[in-house]
């Protein structure tokens, strides 16, 4: 299948969803609770927002200014409908961008946002790469899908190293993170409503939808091993397979604050960093 058309074909999947990936606006407030000092001075950059059901919680739960970014223009164009309804369209703002190549000047933001879009480019280059965009004492919180219990069962196993090689448990992670040159200052994991109630839930709706409309098309409506229960993050298809209980809900939210200035890292976090990625931990699912 050409790619243009594979993506048109999951953004349809994913279109009308409350949000585009698990939380929930308690997890968004919480999370936003161990930052401080969030007034109207601040700079926000919610990169990956989607249709930004995050965004506006943070924007209703704070007086800063937010700046969005996707690569989808429609969920950009909704999020700034809905900014321009609300009357906050003063201080949210949403743009057409790539996270891999956010053209922002350094220092530009005090937090930077990412609830489950991060593994599009692999936590670590994620970490690095927005590293210049922070100021002084600096935030990043982010979301991420992990092991929290050793040996799960096989189908979910093969599944996730299918669709997401990447995953790690949590301790491997924090190490990831610690290398890149951050400190994790709060965490939690996400409940399961986060994955159910506006994403799983309204998904399968979707899925159940996008078989009718294709249904001349096999390749479309059917799943791999014709297994009607599978997902990924990167398209779904279907609640997570048997096992799923041995995953965190994302890890939950991390807060991390950046140990000094933006700037590069010295030569021990360096190798720090080049051994995660040679050892496949950046490798994307998309």
């Amino acid at each position: 299948m050409p790619p243009d058309r594979a993506t048109s074909l999951l953004y349809e999947l994913f279109s009308g969803l409350p949000r585009q990936g698990p939380g929930t606006a308690a997890s968004t407030r919480r999370a936003l609770g161990f930052v401080p000092d969030v007034g109207p001075r601040s700079r926000v950059l919610d990169v990956g927002c989607g249709t930004g059901a995050q965004t506006l919680v943070l924007a209703d739960s704070s007086p800063a200014h937010i700046v969005a970014v996707d690569i989808h223009p429609p969920f950009i164009d909704a999020l700034n409908r809905k900014a321009h309804e609300l009357g906050i369209a003063d201080r949210l703002e949403a743009r057409v961008a790539d996270m891999r190549r956010l053209d922002f000047a350094d220092g530009s933001f005090d937090l930077i946002w990412c609830e489950g879009a991060i593994y599009n480019m692999g936590v670590e280059a994620g970490l690095r790469d927005w590293r210049r965009l922070l100021r002084r004492g600096g935030h990043v919180a982010l979301t991420e899908v992990c092991w929290r219990k050793p040996e799960p069962p096989a189908a979910c196993a093969a599944f996730w190293s299918r669709e997401y090689p990447a995953i790690r448990d949590a301790s491997a992670l924090l190490e990831a993170i610690e290398a890149c040159g951050y400190e994790t200052v709060g965490r939690f994991s996400l409940p399961a409503s986060a994955w159910w109630d506006d994403y799983y839930r309204p998904l399968q709706d979707n899925v159940t939808r996008f078989r009718e409309r294709h249904h001349d098309s096999p390749r479309l409506t059917t799943t791999h091993h014709d297994s009607p229960r599978r997902t990924g993050r990167t398209g779904a298809s279907g609640p997570l397979p048997a096992g799923n209980r041995h995953l965190a809900c994302l890890l939950g939210i991390l807060w991390l604050r950046v140990l000094r200035d933006p700037r590069p890292l010295n030569e021990s976090q360096r190798a720090r960093v080049e051994s995660v990625h040679q050892s496949g931990a950046t490798v994307s699912p998309v």
